[in-house]
């Protein structure tokens, strides 16, 4: 019914349109105040809204306009009527399209905008990776850090000398040092120098030494390069690249002989292995060993000193008189190069033990302290001339009591896993943060720090 009474309406509004009848004018002026509302769109909107709201009212009106009109009249109406309607059926279907088609073409906007943004970062990650390539390349081409001796000296003597209590031959000596051993300068003086070393603070006769950049090519000539860990969780790894195998896991601080070099990586010497670490993150540097303490109860005469020229290794800088040109060795009658005190106990006498085969050599599986062994077999002889039995390799590790590397004492186990989680290593503890063992093969038998790897057991064998 209101289908009918729309499509009236609207033919009545053409009959008035085309007759100019009152009561037609009248009905199209109704429409035309709902036509500009601002709520509306089109004249059949209009006319939709009107007939919802005066349905009853109108059926009476419509039927007055049929019998007012003739029928062709009528009919010609509803053909202009239908027209309308097949035109506004045919706008609002190409509206329809044209909303599908911005739709389709927002599609296609979003679909080639989005194409030009993965382009651009496509594009962009390229470029990045490109640069990180470059970078990389870079960094392989990186040489490592060189150890600054500047306020430093190292002993050039080419023997081990005294260090004393202060500027005299007949004071005490508080220490010693060997050849190639690392002082920090406090004061220097043309006669002595003011050092400390290990701990130990005296003084040394200046023409021992060699300073600065004199240091620098005295070590490079003479000295074992070492590489130090300059950072925490270094990799080592089987080949100069990241690509290659992990071997071990390294510390900060932690130093290892140098064995070579390639395209920005270090090779080094870990115990029984050899692996790789990438030169950004060492420090090259040398084998300096530091002062060992002395305990004089005598003091020695300036007669009891050995006077050599000092020609040979003196320099401009550093020139002094020649009434003081001698050395001041420690001579062979002195203490030995690595000791320590001895308390009475055995692990010390262990350790003093042992220290008589510091420079032997390094041999895989063997147990010789004389002729090679390995770090196993380090130990165990050592143990042995006390009378102690204890295993080979591994056995080691599960042949006393276990204590904290808190507790550690001269004479006592320390094992080492290069954060692989196995145990790869063992050393006899020497007291003082220090550690004799069979190295490898490029050092052999050396002392060295307790903490150039970070142990991860420690064992007592002795009661």
């Amino acid at each position: 019914m209101v289908k009918n009474i729309r499509r009236g309406l609207l033919i009545a509004m053409s009959l008035g349109l085309c007759a100019g009848s009152v009561n037609s004018a009248k009905l199209n002026s109704r429409a035309a105040e709902i036509l500009y509302n601002d709520a509306n769109v089109s004249i059949t909107a209009a006319v939709d809204k009107y007939v919802a709201e005066n349905e009853d009212a109108f059926e009476v009106e419509y039927e007055a306009y049929l019998a007012a009109f003739d029928e062709p009249v009528i009919k010609e109406a509803e053909i202009q009527v239908r027209e309308a309607e097949v035109t506004e059926q045919t706008t609002e279907a190409v509206q329809g399209t044209m909303e599908i088609t911005f739709v389709e073409d927002k599609k296609d906007t979003e679909k080639e905008t989005e194409e030009t943004t993965e382009e651009a970062v496509a594009e962009e990650e390229a470029s990045t990776e490109e640069a990180s390539e470059e970078s990389e390349t870079e960094d392989v081409a990186v040489d490592a850090p060189v150890f600054d001796f500047s306020g430093k000296a190292v002993v050039s003597a080419g023997e081990t000398v005294n260090i004393r209590s202060s500027e005299s031959l007949s004071a005490s000596r508080v220490g010693t040092i060997a050849d190639g051993g690392l002082v920090d300068v406090i004061e220097y003086g043309d006669e002595w120098t003011h050092v400390s070393s290990g701990g130990i603070d005296g003084y040394v006769k200046t023409f021992a030494l060699s300073f600065d950049e004199d240091a620098r090519a005295y070590a490079d000539a003479n000295l074992r390069k070492v590489a130090v860990v300059n950072a925490d969780g270094l990799r080592m790894r089987a080949g100069a690249g990241t690509e290659y195998d992990q071997l071990a896991l390294l510390s900060y601080g932690e130093s290892y002989t140098v064995t070579g070099s390639a395209d920005g990586w270090t090779e080094i010497a870990l115990d029984d292995m050899t692996g790789y670490l990438f030169n950004e993150y060492i420090i090259l540097s040398y084998d300096m060993p530091t002062a060992n303490a002395v305990y004089d109860e005598e003091t020695d005469t300036e007669d009891e000193a050995d006077d050599y020229s000092s020609d040979e290794v003196e320099t401009e800088e550093y020139a002094a008189d020649d009434e003081t040109d001698d050395y001041d060795y420690a001579g062979e009658d002195s203490e030995p190069e690595y000791s320590v005190e001895s308390d009475g106990g055995l692990g010390t006498e262990l350790v003093n033990y042992a220290l008589q085969f510091v420079g032997n050599p390094y041999v895989w599986g063997g147990t010789s302290l004389t002729d090679g062994c390995d770090c196993s077999g380090f130990t165990m002889r050592v143990y042995e001339h006390f009378g102690i039995t204890i295993p080979r390799a591994g056995g080691q590790q599960t042949c006393g009591r276990v204590v904290s590397l808190a507790e550690i004492q001269p004479g006592d186990l320390l094992f080492y896993d290069h954060g692989t989680g196995e145990i790869q290593h063992v050393a006899l503890y020497m007291g003082g943060g220090q550690i004799v063992h069979a190295s490898n093969s490029t050092t052999g038998i050396i002392v060295s720090s307790a903490y150039y790897s970070a142990p991860c057991r420690a064992v007592r064998v002795l009661n």
